[in-house]
């Protein structure tokens, strides 16, 4: 028969021992979130992001996709990715970063209206 901790037994007796690791940035649920919460890195990587689906774009603009299908992708790969946990990060972001993420979309406002034209 085997024995089952009782709920006095603590899991973890030992909390000192727990040693935490210090790091510049980490990522949370899709975020990343600096030690100075500038959200630069998070911008950073969402402008990487979004310069491959970019790319994506323009290969379906040569294959002839239709602005219907370009209005779809936009609102799925492109305003989906600008605007995740938005609320959290856009009020503290710099004037910098908020530049470099109109410019993306901008992008791809230009490619869609390219089409419809």
């Amino acid at each position: 028969m085997q024995h089952s901790p009782s709920l006095s037994t603590p899991m973890i007796s030992h909390w000192e021992e727990i040693r935490w690791k210090s790091v510049n940035t980490a990522k949370l649920l899709g975020v990343t979130l600096d030690k100075n919460l500038t959200f630069s890195d998070h911008v950073d990587d969402v402008c990487s992001c979004l310069a491959s689906k970019l790319y994506g774009m323009r290969v379906l603009k040569r294959l002839g996709m239709n602005s219907e299908g370009f209005k779809t992708y936009n609102t799925a790969n492109i305003r989906s990715v600008l605007t995740y946990a938005s609320p959290a990060w856009a009020s503290l972001i710099s004037d910098n970063n908020m530049t470099q993420l109109i410019q993306i979309e901008k992008s791809a406002k230009k490619i869609i209206d390219a089409d419809l034209s």
